[in-house]
């Protein structure tokens, strides 16, 4: 093998030990769900049918938004309508939330501006 394969090699072997040590088995989702939701200035829209979870599952959104001086919250909205939420930042949102309680679960975005925001990206679970 010649130094550059070698080197290539030896890259791409220390990126699959790499990614394999720092992303435990467990954090696989289930399912995902995509985004692509426009939510007018000052309300907060579920995004499809309600998750069932249980305690310790963990939910990622990845997400982007746009404008991206908006305030937006995402999160999760429990069956008696507490919302769990973090803020997005300069247009995206990229976050992991663990779920405490076994429950039925609505992924949801709060607009607090006042114009509407595009949403697009996934929700893993």
């Amino acid at each position: 093998m010649g130094g550059r394969m070698k080197r290539a090699f030896s890259l791409l072997l220390s990126l699959y030990l790499i990614m394999s040590l720092t992303v435990p088995a467990a954090a696989s989702p289930k399912a995902a769900a995509r985004v692509d939701v426009t939510v007018r200035p000052d309300s907060i829209v579920r995004i499809g049918a309600g998750l069932s979870l249980e305690t310790g599952e963990l939910v990622t959104v990845n997400c982007a938004y746009s404008p991206r001086i908006a305030e937006v919250d995402f999160g999760l909205v429990s069956a008696n309508n507490e919302f769990g939420y973090f803020s997005g930042n300069d247009g995206i949102c990229s976050e992991t939330i663990r779920i405490s309680k076994t429950g039925i679960y609505y992924f949801a975005i709060r607009n607090n501006s006042e114009e509407p925001v595009e949403v697009t990206g996934y929700v893993y679970y």
